[in-house]
């Protein structure tokens, strides 16, 4: 099995944590969203399950998010990275998420990288939530 070189899995690194500070400073702070194109692609799909969510574009992100009440902290861990072609890479996470009242909720994004001019970004998002607690409030993701 093909690896990914260093510089690439240290660029994904920082995009995944780089997506947790933007998500958690737009969240608190209300925005600005078009931070947004710093993470994703301008087609980018984000589908969370178990909700049946689906966004078809960057811009369906930033106003959904942007109309939502979103949780305070977004936590990316355990990455595993692999190629995918000479431009495109996998990357499966673990994420922990913090709502507003303190409660927790984990899950695994299972991403798809592709890179460009401005470096990489994610193309495609599968978020598999895990609920502690089933009766708890759903998040907007």
């Amino acid at each position: 099995m093909r690896q990914i070189a260093a510089e690439d899995f240290i660029a994904i690194y920082n995009l995944m944590g780089r997506y947790g500070h933007i998500m958690d400073e737009c969240s608190a702070a209300g925005g600005p969203w078009d931070r947004l194109g710093e993470i994703f692609t301008p087609e980018a799909v984000f589908e969370v399950e178990p909700y049946g969510v689906r966004l078809n574009s960057l811009r369906e992100l930033q106003d959904a998010w942007g109309a939502s009440v979103h949780p305070w902290g977004h936590h990316v861990t355990n990455l595993v990275v692999d190629p995918d072609g000479p431009d495109g890479a996998r990357c499966d996470s673990k994420i922990v998420i913090v709502l507003a009242d303190a409660r927790t909720m984990t899950g695994v994004y299972r991403d798809r990288l592709t890179r460009t001019a401005a470096g990489w970004r994610i193309t495609h998002r599968h978020c598999v939530m895990r609920l502690i607690d089933p009766d708890a409030p759903k998040p907007v993701m």
